[in-house]
């Protein structure tokens, strides 16, 4: 019994040594603008990425606090906003769909301060 148990002992410490750990996704879609922690002066936002090859559409999502507040389908690399945003703080992504009608990649989340003061009264 002992010897079992030491033979299965090395053949489990040889055998761990090549698994290989898992990985995140070698794919992601590139956000563009707002750059990430920027600050933007305007009363409509534009978002902007980067396309990804194959996609067939993008799902762009804003978050505002910890509330997700939109969710918009579109077949471009950028989307302006149709809705009034007040000011605030606000997080956003983008996933592509290369197929179907699930996303299958994701961007990076990256956050903008919005400021709606694009004029000064003098």
């Amino acid at each position: 019994m002992r010897k079992l148990f030491l033979v299965l002992a090395i053949l489990f410490l040889f055998s761990c040594g090549k698994q290989k750990l898992p990985t995140g996704p070698t794919e992601y879609v590139n956000l563009v603008f707002p750059d990430d922690k920027a600050t933007v002066v305007t009363t409509q936002v534009w978002l902007d990425w980067s396309n990804f090859p194959g996609a067939v559409f993008y799902e762009v999502e804003v978050w505002q606090a910890d509330s997700l507040i939109l969710v918009h389908r579109e077949t471009g690399s950028s989307w302006r906003v149709d809705r009034f945003l007040p000011p605030g703080r606000y997080r956003w992504r983008v996933g592509a769909s290369t197929g179907g009608d699930t996303v299958s990649v994701l961007s990076d989340v990256w956050e903008f301060e919005l400021v709606q003061y694009p004029y000064e009264i003098t």
